[in-house]
């Protein structure tokens, strides 16, 4: 018999999202972080919400250096105006 894996709901996703966020802030992951929060916003409903995910990425991301980060940092501000 054919058991089905729970689909997480919307609001679980983004849950998942923000704790895996910052359970790599806890391990200076900020890239990582940064990303997690993005997808957060990206599936967040609520534009204030939204913006706010995004911020937190933005902040993430903004404490590292390299072309990398600077890439995520443009994605991101990208995300944000299409907010505003």
């Amino acid at each position: 018999m054919f058991s089905p894996e729970k689909i997480p709901t919307l609001e679980e996703s983004v849950a998942n999202e923000i704790t895996k966020a910052r359970d790599e802030l806890d391990k200076n992951e900020n890239l990582k972080a940064a990303q997690h929060f993005k997808n957060a916003g990206d599936l967040e409903k609520d534009s204030r919400q939204k913006k706010n995910h995004y911020e937190k990425a933005l902040a993430a991301v903004d404490q590292i250096d390299g072309p990398e980060a600077r890439g995520m940092e443009k994605a991101i501000l990208g995300q944000i105006d299409k907010v505003l």
